[in-house]
């Protein structure tokens, strides 16, 4: 990121005090900052309402019949401390933090919020926890507003009046929900952490001197929507547009995936801070990693154990000492190793009945795609099983699932009635997100037993579990293929809907793609939305040296899997077999083809929608044997839907991944129970968008 760590102050846990927050950010922060100096600013934690009396003087607030306005602030490790009257919170109001940005030299000044202010309903959306508070404070704490003023004398001291002060309120605030909405925390394999911040921390290990900030929060978002819908919803207010992410020109050339935090005489300590989550939960012993950047000499290191992101590694190679590394040290993925065995960690809500868990327990035990049952909110897991409350056919509302929160729909949370909950006739089951955001089609009968209920879902699981699978083989900013896929609308006047592509495409390509772009990331944050039928375009390109191969898969709302444009073999072959896509060195291929009648339009189903683009060195053999084996599959004209076997094709593809990584023996050992995928004979880019009704 091209940042010196060395001048960061951390404060975690019990050490994270109003008090030690707010003396931080004026020791460290405005007594040291120059006027050019990059500040960064990033807390991570729950937050919360507080009435303030409208009495007090000097706050920029709407005037109403209460005698209070709700604020927003951030909860420390101390926010609540008894008093002889009504309890104050010891809360860090946020006005106090705009007022100490205002006391800093720079206005090269990043503010990242990960918390919500919204008060919860519930204190889990779905398997992740809620970050606000259950209840609003009833009163700010004293030296909060002592603290405050003093702030506010020593500004005006400056000449920055408290009415102007928004206006004058320098650089960016990112903002992991609007204060309509929710922001949550998981639970991952050894560390918990804000669902944004994780994301956010991740795609930042790929900035590189060109990247925007918009781009990184644009590509956040597609983690955050794609777990909690519109639930969540992270936003961007600038006064001051960054050209570039916190303000900082990155003077390191090439993205991540590790770094090294230590290093001994036995061992190399890792941080795999530049993984997805979705990754770094499965990435497997002896996976390898090499030095990048101004090095004499390429390094690999290769993995040994893993806790969470922090992982112990060995020098590979018997010329290479420890000595060739050092603190600091980026490191760029080589090998991944990912199990061959993957199943559903399925979380029941609490809303169940005991006998409700223990039944479904029993029945997933029977489902093959299914590997663990959890409690939720107790550890991560993949969905959450739960009961949607169905109304009468006549009724406006949506349905509500029983724990008294409707389910998200694009509108915010609201609170179950007695009026709403008389008119409700029956539940079903069905499956939810993580962040509790209903998955389509999943809702079955009324009065449905559970038992009946999963075996019902059983197809739903082999497609969900298809899908985990498939993200696994995402390596858009690791692969060493140079290759790109964009998608375009064929209806628009500015037709580049999306772009995806390895970090070895030229920064110049980008800038051109983006100026052509109907939703320019550079100005966009939040999912495409398109229409239903718009029609579509691919165009995927091949700036390698070496001829490439290609698999495109969309995942619809439901959960669908469709091949697109897998054509047939000429005539004379085998009707029952499929051609591989080719596309030679420094080429295009347009799908559908520009000279085609045919058209692509986008799927019925109204959802998220993903489009998987997977490049090869080697033709994907097996994959295409069991499409074409499979006398189920629909072909309407270049496209194969109703897939039954979706582990399977996924299986295939893993493996013929595999194939053309040809890993030896002699650096991964003899282990069965793997797939070995070499980074530099792949390319997985994927596209997220919303699907609407006119």
């Amino acid at each position: 990121m091209g940042l010196n760590h060395k001048i960061f102050i951390t404060l975690c846990n019990l050490q994270a005090t109003r008090e030690n927050i707010e003396n931080a950010f004026i020791e460290h922060l405005s007594e040291q900052a120059k006027v050019d100096d990059v500040v960064i600013f990033h807390f991570s934690g729950y937050g919360n309402q507080v009435k303030m009396p409208l009495a007090i003087g000097g706050l920029d607030v709407e005037t109403s019949d209460r005698n209070y306005k709700l604020v927003n602030s951030l909860v420390p490790a101390d926010a609540i401390f008894p008093t002889k009257g009504v309890g104050a919170a010891n809360d860090l109001i946020e006005d106090t933090l705009l007022l100490l940005a205002q006391s800093l030299a720079t206005d090269r000044l990043s503010i990242i919020l990960d918390t919500s202010f919204k008060t919860a309903l519930q204190p889990l959306a779905g398997n992740l926890k809620v970050r606000s508070s259950l209840k609003v404070a009833e009163n700010p704490s004293p030296e909060e507003l002592a603290f405050q003023e003093q702030l506010q004398v020593k500004l005006a001291a400056k000449g920055i009046s408290l009415t102007k002060r928004f206006l004058a309120s320098p650089g960016m605030l990112i903002t992991a929900a609007g204060n309509d909405r929710l922001a949550v925390e998981g639970q991952w394999n050894g560390f918990s952490a804000g669902l944004f911040t994780s994301a956010l921390t991740q795609y930042l290990w790929h900035v590189t001197p060109r990247s925007q900030v918009r781009v990184a929060l644009q590509r956040t978002n597609e983690v955050v929507e794609r777990v909690m819908g519109k639930q969540q919803q992270p936003s961007l207010g600038s006064i001051i547009k960054p050209q570039v992410g916190y303000y900082t020109n990155s003077s390191f050339p090439h993205s991540a995936e590790a770094v090294v935090s230590g290093i001994s005489n036995n061992s190399i300590e890792l941080k795999l801070l530049g993984l997805p989550t979705t990754i770094l939960n499965y990435y497997g012993i002896n996976s390898c990693l090499s030095t990048v950047g101004k090095t004499e000499t390429v390094v690999w290191l290769q993995i040994k154990s893993r806790d969470g992101f922090k992982a112990k590694a060995q020098l590979l190679g018997a010329t290479t000492t420890n000595n060739s590394l050092a603190l600091g040290q980026p490191l760029k993925e080589v090998i991944r190793i990912v199990p061959r065995t993957l199943g559903l960690t399925v979380a029941l809500d609490g809303a169940l009945e005991r006998i409700e868990r223990v039944d479904a327990t029993s029945a997933l035990a029977n489902i093959s795609a299914v590997s663990s049952v959890v409690i939720a909110g107790e550890q991560n897991a993949d969905l959450v099983l739960n009961k949607v409350n169905k109304e009468p056919e006549n009724s406006s509302e949506p349905n509500l699932p029983v724990q008294s929160t409707k389910v998200e729909t694009g509108a915010s949370r609201a609170v179950k009635t007695p009026e709403t909950s008389a008119s409700i006739v029956s539940s079903s089951y069905a499956l939810f997100s993580a962040g509790g955001v209903l998955i389509p089609n999943t809702q079955g009968a009324a009065n449905e037993a559970v038992k009946s209920a999963i075996n019902r879902l059983t197809p739903k699981f082999d497609n969900l579990l298809a899908t985990k699978w498939l993200q696994l083989t995402l390596n858009e900013f690791s692969s060493g293929l140079d290759v790109s896929m964009t998608l375009e609308s064929l209806e628009a006047k500015n037709n580049l809907l999306l772009r995806r592509n390895t970090q070895l495409i030229s920064n110049e390509s980008l800038t051109t793609a983006s100026a052509k772009s109907a939703f320019p990331i550079s100005e966009a944050t939040e999912i495409p939305t398109l229409t239903k039928n718009t029609e579509l375009q691919f165009k995927l390109h091949n700036s390698s040296e070496l001829p490439l191969y290609i698999i495109l898969l969309e995942i619809d709302a439901h959960g669908s899997l469709s091949a697109l444009y897998t054509p047939r073999q000429a005539k004379e072959s085998s009707p029952s077999k499929f051609d591989n896509i080719a596309l030679a060195p420094q080429t295009e291929l347009s799908i559908p083809p520009v000279e085609n009648t045919w058209q692509w339009k986008i799927a019925d189903t109204p959802g998220m929608t993903e489009v998987y683009g997977i490049f090869s060195s080697e033709p994907f053999t097996q994959t295409l044997e069991i499409l074409a084996g499979n006398p189920d599959i629909k072909l309407n004209r270049d496209r194969l839907s109703n897939i039954p076997n979706v582990l399977a094709i996924v299986r295939g593809i893993l493996q013929d991944l595999e194939r053309a990584s040809a890993v030896t023996e002699e650096v991964i050992g003899s282990n069965n129970d793997v797939y070995a995928l070499k980074i530099d004979r792949w390319a997985s880019l994927n596209f997220v968008y919303q699907v609407i009704d006119l």
